[in-house]
């Protein structure tokens, strides 16, 4: 077949879009490759647009098989893409990592493109997050998946998936919700392995790990009694070093809860500041009377775990 070279590097002329303008305008479309029946390769191709940038490299696209391989990097407002790989209905194998910077600025960005009004309808979203996904595996039977009839078989996909995600300071705020009833998740891990149709999910928060970390202390001494296992004198070690970890992830929970309502922080620097402030939740939500400051605690010269039980 014959082969055909080209390149082109074209780029806006007249001035910039005024300010919340949704005209869809290219800055930048940059491109070196040849076309050779059936494959187009692309050695290069950049494009810059409504304040977003792509490049690639080394792409590649079979027509008659839809075989694309591609190595790319994609800038936003508020994220960065970056994807290695290559897939086919019938295999592939690669990865992508996606770094979320800015929720409220990537939403900002998202809703000034054409088409998109209000992508979260009234939500809220703050935040950072990252995501590292590998498959290997190709979309072939996937979309068969969702071509089969209602009460027919369906194939496996035959896709396997490895996703990793990482979120902090996550807040996320109802539409017509008061800010004191956001849900707030200081730390959160989610991790996902397997098909699409038969995954395996593990979600854990740092509350959920420091728990799990005081549990698995717990149980190397099976034959202990709680007495033993908390008392003074006979704590195992393993106890002392995870309940300060389970503290202080509840600590900080609690904390960027009180700092989403829009309330000072409290100080839980010991157990009695810890239960003075749970009183004082308790009473804000459960009394119709403001609560009282509460006086301060006598220190002592022993303390307790304070967020032992659980």
């Amino acid at each position: 077949a014959q082969k055909v070279a080209f390149e082109a590097d074209l780029k806006a002329a007249g001035p910039a879009p005024r300010a919340g303008s949704k005209a869809l305008r290219i800055q930048t479309l940059a491109a070196k490759g040849e076309w050779q029946q059936p494959v187009l390769t692309l050695s290069n191709v950049k494009v810059e647009a409504l304040q977003a940038a792509i490049n690639a490299s080394a792409v590649k696209y079979n027509v008659d098989q839809q075989d694309a391989q591609v190595k790319l990097k994609a800038e936003v407002p508020g994220a960065v893409l970056q994807a290695n790989g290559q897939i086919s209905p019938k295999n592939g194998k690669g990865n992508a990592n996606l770094q979320l910077n800015s929720a409220p600025t990537l939403i900002a960005w998202a809703n000034t493109l054409p088409g998109v009004k209000d992508p979260l309808a009234g939500a809220k979203l703050d935040g950072k997050a990252q995501l590292q996904l590998d498959w290997n595996g190709g979309w072939g039977n996937i979309l068969k998946r969702l071509q089969t009839a209602t009460g027919q078989p369906l194939p496996d996909s035959g896709l396997q998936l490895k996703a990793d995600l990482r979120a902090e300071q996550l807040r996320y705020l109802p539409a017509n919700t008061p800010a004191d009833q956001a849900i707030v998740v200081p730390k959160l891990a989610l991790n996902l392995q397997g098909s699409p149709e038969k995954a395996d999910i593990t979600l854990q928060t740092s509350a959920q790990r420091a728990a799990q970390g005081v549990l698995d202390a717990r149980a190397e001494f099976p034959d202990s009694t709680l007495a033993a296992l908390y008392g003074l004198l006979t704590m195992p070690p393993a106890l002392v070093t995870a309940h300060p970890q389970l503290d202080k992830a509840v600590d900080a929970a609690y904390i960027a809860a009180e700092k989403a309502a829009g309330r000072k922080p409290p100080k839980l620097g010991t157990d009695a500041e810890r239960v003075a402030f749970l009183f004082e939740r308790y009473q804000a939500l459960t009394s119709l009377l403001p609560a009282e400051r509460q006086k301060k605690a006598r220190k002592t010269g022993y303390s307790m775990p304070c967020y032992r039980h659980v």
